[in-house]
């Protein structure tokens, strides 16, 4: 099989990957999100916090225990938000659509419909 050929059947995949309910909800929450001036609000002030606390970090410092209790409690406020609560539902419903397309295209390269715990070629 051609390397066009496999291009050609992995755009296809994502053209399907994209038509998945599961895609459909991610989108919908993520459009949700957009709307939600407090989510976004919220989501913003996180990751503020979580990039300061990375460049601490970055410079060989550990973040204080109160920078990393205000990241922690911005992160459950953030969680708390219904719609940022819903988008991160659908996100991993898609993500385990994901895991379970990319389970089935290593057991189509090693040849085998083994289950994950025994791992394909094992004796």
């Amino acid at each position: 099989m051609s390397r066009t050929t496999i291009m050609d059947k992995a755009r296809e995949l994502g053209r399907e990957l994209a038509a998945s309910p599961e895609y459909a909800a991610m989108k919908q929450a993520e459009a949700n999100i957009v709307q939600d001036p407090q989510a976004r609000g919220l989501i913003q002030n996180f990751q503020d916090l979580k990039k300061a606390c990375e460049r601490v970090q970055a410079q060989g410092i550990e973040p204080t225990e109160a920078q990393l209790q205000e990241l922690h409690e911005a992160q459950t406020r953030m969680l708390l938000n219904p719609a940022v609560r819903d988008f991160t539902q659908a996100n991993e419903r898609f993500l385990t659509v994901l895991q379970e397309v990319n389970r089935k295209i290593w057991e189509g390269i090693q040849g085998c419909s083994c289950c994950e715990e025994e791992g394909c070629g094992s004796s």
